[in-house]
Order: structure tokens, then sequence, then C-alpha cells
């Protein structure tokens, strides 16, 4: 099944019956993505994505070639992006959901993914013009990151906490060595990353029962 034949397929349902689980799977062993409009605060993702995403008023959905990108739960301070997501949200493909509140369709998308249209109708009327595209032509139109190389970026920006070494060598003064690369540094607290490998430090720990 190519992704022309399944939107055709698709086209011409009605809201609330815009797939059924057996297409879900045929879609899923295709590798092919369908994405729609569900009410008007969600976007459906089945097939080789089965995922439902919040668009309130519309959203801007990220993807690579291993699914959607999340925001990482990384404890980082409220209002303040990780770095590190930045650099992978920068590589991703996007789907825009574009949200109408008066004339036409009440959903339509735009990507730079290849894909197929379909129309979900809603008592005659057009309601959603939905999206059908191949997984494996997220990336097609520039470099992507992987799957394990995402996950290393969000672990650097996971707080860890240095671990202290026995001496410095300098007195009065601790030295403490990076828990992802084991680079060394002399001082506490006096970074909030690793100058050798970037990884996110926590110092809210307890150093020689002390709290730092």
């Amino acid at each position: 099944m190519t992704a022309k034949e399944l939107a055709e397929m698709l086209s011409g349902r009605e809201t609330g019956n815009e797939t059924t689980p057996r297409e879900g799977l045929s879609a899923r062993d295709a590798g092919l993505v369908v994405v729609y409009g569900y009410s008007d605060d969600n976007v459906e993702f089945s097939g080789a994505i089965d995922e439902e995403v919040g668009a309130y008023e519309g959203t801007t959905i990220y993807l690579t070639k291993d699914g959607l990108l999340e925001e990482p739960a990384c404890g980082i301070a409220e209002n303040i992006e990780c770095p590190y997501f930045i650099q992978v949200r920068e590589k991703a493909q996007t789907i825009k959901a574009v949200w109408h509140d008066e004339g036409g369709p009440c959903w339509t998308f735009e990507t730079d993914i290849p894909h197929e249209t379909f129309t979900i109708m809603e008592d005659g009327e057009p309601w959603c013009i939905g999206i059908v595209f191949k997984l494996d032509d997220v990336g097609s139109m520039g470099a992507q990151m992987s799957g394990k190389e995402v996950q290393e970026l969000i672990e650097k920006h996971t707080p860890k906490q240095p671990a202290k070494v026995n001496s410095s060598g300098v007195r009065y003064t601790s030295e403490y060595r990076c828990p992802t690369c084991g680079g060394t540094f002399t001082g506490t607290g006096i970074a909030d990353f690793c100058y050798h490998c970037g990884q996110r430090l926590d110092w809210e720990c307890q150093i020689d029962g002390k709290a730092h």
C-alpha cells in the first residue's frame, strides 16, 4: 500500500470514523503515517506513529526518522529551553497543524515531508485536510539525528552529580570528576556544565555532609 492509495481510501470519511484499527495496522506495516485533526484541540497520528498531540489553536510538531520529538523532562528551570534539545529540534522536520476558526476546513497541515492529502467530512462539509506520508521520508530533506544521538544529547542535559576525587593536591580545594566523561575540575560549584563534554552538573547534593 502506498501513501496515495491510503489517502484515497480515507478521503470522504466522516469525523469519528477516520480510520479503522485494521487500517492502522496495515499503515504501520507499510511504514505509513496518517495525520488528522480530532476535535478542536488534538492531532491524531496512526500507523507507523501511534500518538495523540495536544494542539489547541494549532501547534508545530517536530519529527525525526525515529518518530515524534518530545520536550525532555530534564529538570531545567521554568521558561528556559534545554540547549541540547534545541540542537536536536533544529535538525528535525516539522508538521504545522493549523486551526481555522472560520471558513473552509477546520484543520489543515503544512510540511516539507513528501505526502498525500485526504479530506475528512462533517455534516457534508470538509472538516479536516489530513495527510499521509512514509516515515522513511522524514529526514530526506536534510541531515537527521538518530534516536541514539537524540538520547545522548538529552542525557547530557539531565543534571548529574559530579564525583569527588580523594585529593586535588591543592590545599583547601576539592577536585571533582565528571560522571559522564571522567574529566576533572577543581572547585565546588564552579560550573553548571562540564568543561570537557558539556554534561550538565548537579551541585545540589550532599558533599562531605554539607549542602552545596
